[in-house]
């Protein structure tokens, strides 16, 4: 019986990361970028790029635009239907740690994103929320 904690369960949740990865991963190339100074863009460091596997879903998000006019509890702000990219990597994928400004590439279509956070999971995988900076190729 695998226990949250124990080894064997660690290494069953490694397994499922690396199934997530074969079955819904590409290929991305993650490129550093300087920390960007105020009012200046970050700035890509292309020599220090790598291409690895990740996940890639671009879910829906209903966003609530304003926070003015609220009747009965009911808001009369316009609701906004967005989409909202987000990256997962497994653990130990990368030779370097992630950071906010990082760039990363779907190499299927050649869109380039921003990463705005991250958060790991503390087990077997880390979501990277971003932001989109190119069109599709």
């Amino acid at each position: 019986m695998l226990f949250p904690g124990s080894d064997n369960w660690r290494a069953g949740m490694q397994d499922v990361s690396a199934a997530i990865d074969e079955t819904m991963g590409e290929l991305v190339t993650v490129t550093p970028a300087s920390a960007p100074k105020p009012n200046y863009p970050s700035v890509a460091d292309p020599s220090q790029a790598v291409t690895v596997v990740a996940t890639f879903t671009n879910k829906a998000k209903t966003v609530l635009m304003g926070n003015e006019g609220k009747i009965s509890g009911h808001s009369l702000s316009p609701l906004v239907e967005t989409r909202e990219p987000i990256f997962e990597f497994g653990y130990g994928v990368l030779p370097f740690e992630l950071q906010q400004s990082y760039r990363i590439t779907r190499l299927c279509n050649g869109v380039t994103y921003e990463i705005t956070n991250i958060k790991p999971d503390g087990v077997s995988r880390i979501c990277v929320n971003v932001v989109q900076l190119s069109r599709p190729s």
